[in-house]
């Protein structure tokens, strides 16, 4: 828009009608925070059809103490919305990972739409039949401890069936950030991400 705020997008998914959802965070009058973005776009034009921040906090920018953005999205066979993401409330060091999921007209299916299941921030998810997959890292930019890998499994009400996460790293050791994931067909999960350590950054 005009203003040039932190406008970004971070995932794109296509929906059974030909239709394209687009998620991220819109800053949308500089100087305040950042939004949840959800926009569905024409798959023939790239035409936005709509845009919203499903009722997770407050649009345009109205002085909310919380930065809150989506990292990723799913659709499921009926058109649903999983998404999971980021939420920093106030002045915060180590953001929150969140989960919400929607009904096609975009109602929560949840109590809340911006359920935080971790500390950190989730990159991307993977839906299997009943399970919710979310991965990411426990920590984020300005984290003082190195940051793990975040993978947590949990079921269709949010609630957590396992969560790994290694152990405490020493001061020393390098943060590991997954990035992406996949399903192989024997149920295997795969993850892919970043290792940050005092040399270069390499991926794992």
């Amino acid at each position: 828009g005009d203003q040039k705020g932190r406008d970004f997008a971070r995932d794109v998914a296509f929906a059974a009608d030909g239709g394209v959802v687009v998620v991220g965070g819109s800053q949308e009058v500089m100087g305040r925070r950042v939004d949840l973005w959800v926009g569905r776009l024409a798959g023939d034009t790239g035409e936005l059809v709509s845009a919203t921040n499903l009722m997770t906090g407050h649009w345009n920018g109205d002085d909310a103490r919380a930065d809150e953005w989506a990292e990723g999205v799913a659709i499921d066979a009926n058109g649903g919305l999983t998404l999971v993401g980021s939420r920093c409330p106030g002045e915060c060091e180590v953001p929150d990972a969140w989960i919400g999921r929607f009904d096609a007209t975009g109602e929560s299916l949840w109590g809340e739409p911006m359920l935080p299941v971790a500390t950190g921030s989730f990159r991307g998810l993977l839906l299997d039949d009943d399970r919710l997959l979310p991965f990411g890292s426990d920590g984020y930019d300005a984290s003082p401890l190195p940051w793990r890998t975040l993978l947590r499994r949990l079921d269709d009400d949010g609630a957590g069936t396992w969560s790994a996460l290694p152990d405490p790293p020493g001061p020393d050791q390098p943060s590991f950030v997954a990035v992406d994931a996949a399903l192989a067909g024997d149920g295997a999960l795969w993850v892919v991400g970043r290792e940050v350590g005092a040399a270069a950054e390499r991926g794992f």
